[in-house]
């Protein structure tokens, strides 16, 4: 088929593909042969690449924003489950005001959504549950949760993060903050968790685990530089 030829739609090869010969290379899917021009992948912005609503993992852009060539990256993984869940036991008392962590390891590289954390707590306190998690105990703050959680005896804490990236096999200290009057509460253990330790108001507490989970998304996309 010589000459320029227009089409609209899609366009399938049952089997091979050689552009600017009559023979493809043994091995090849798809091959262009040409000694006098180049291959010209896509070419757009962050902004025009990050409103594509699909992307397959290996898909290939020119960033001209970043002048680099980029290559999709696709994760896909379950959600995070750090710790035994809902089986707290109590531990010592704190005060209001005081806080509840833990140390934990991050097991893949995802954006985290939600974190989750089960509590124990005695009959009539009343009090609320804010969230943040730090590069380390008593490091740089990461990230805030907008939500605050209300205490109802043993219940589920949820708290919403957005822009939190994990990087797999790095540690990371979630932090609970606790106001409550009336009523007492426990510091929690009675979980099992190898990849970190729990701490009391700041202070680590190696027999104790919190009951936590982080969640993430199942799918997650990063674009890496080729150079």
């Amino acid at each position: 088929m010589a000459g320029d030829k227009t089409f609209t739609g899609t366009v399938a090869a049952s089997s091979k593909l050689v552009v600017g010969n009559s023979t493809i290379t043994d091995g090849a899917a798809l091959e262009v042969s040409s000694t006098t021009a180049t291959f010209l992948p896509p070419r757009m912005t962050t902004v025009q690449r990050d409103a594509i609503a699909s992307v397959p993992e290996g898909s290939m852009i020119y960033n001209l924003t970043d002048k680099k060539a980029q290559v999709a990256v696709v994760t896909v993984a379950s959600d995070l489950d750090q710790s035994t869940w809902g089986a707290s036991t109590g531990g010592g008392l704190i005060s209001s005001g005081e806080s509840l962590g833990q140390t934990f390891i991050a097991t893949s590289s995802a954006t985290v959504t939600q974190i989750g954390f089960y509590g124990t707590y005695g009959t009539w306190a009343t009090g609320t549950i804010s969230c943040k998690v730090y590069d380390s105990v008593g490091g740089n703050l990461l990230a805030t949760s907008p939500d605050t959680s209300t205490i109802k005896e043993n219940n589920t804490h949820l708290f919403t993060f957005s822009g939190l990236s994990l990087t797999a096999g790095q540690s990371y200290y979630v932090d609970f903050e606790i106001i409550y009057s009336g009523g007492y509460l426990y510091s929690y253990g009675g979980t099992n968790y190898d990849g970190g330790d729990a701490y009391i108001n700041g202070v680590v507490d190696p027999a104790l685990d919190l009951p936590f989970k982080i969640f993430h998304p199942a799918y997650s996309l990063d674009w890496e530089n080729l150079h």
